[in-house]
């Protein structure tokens, strides 16, 4: 309660905000019923478009690694006609890099690789691109250290 608005931040292609992260300087928006990633420069207050996308892919989240976006969707194939169900789809790649999931969303980097929900499937996976993925079905999880969760 102590927090105080510092800046509001409006868009006319707004609608369905299902993401937000701090890279740098700038600030990632995902915009899921509209299909726009919006990248807004912390410092000057420029919005633009880093990634349109088929709305009907529903992306929830994105994770900005060293050299590509990530793409958290519902339905990938709208993106990937290959892939089946939700999963990642790489920007740089123009590819599903993970598929099958139901509801994916919440990536986060751990340890040598990645976690992140896989929602409708009441699970969180653990994976490395391109190798070995791991899932537990918990009650809670919280990261709360460098190496715990």
């Amino acid at each position: 309660m102590a927090l105080n608005v510092v800046d509001t931040i409006t868009h006319e292609g707004f609608n369905d905000l299902h993401s937000l992260h701090v890279v740098g300087d700038f600030l990632m928006i995902v915009s899921a019923r509209s299909g726009y990633l919006f990248r807004r420069d912390l410092r000057t207050g420029e919005m633009t478009v880093q990634v349109q996308f088929d709305p009907r892919a529903w992306v929830c989240d994105a994770l900005c690694t060293a050299n590509d976006i990530w793409l958290l969707k519902h339905n990938v194939p709208y993106l990937d006609p290959a892939a089946q169900g939700g999963g990642i789809f790489s920007v740089r790649e123009r590819r599903a890099i993970m598929d099958g999931l139901s509801g994916p969303h919440n990536i986060i980097p751990y340890r040598d690789g990645y976690v992140m929900l896989d929602s409708a499937n009441a699970q969180v996976m653990f994976f490395v691109p391109g190798g070995a993925r791991r899932t537990v079905i918990p009650r809670g999880a919280i990261v709360s250290g460098k190496d715990t969760l």
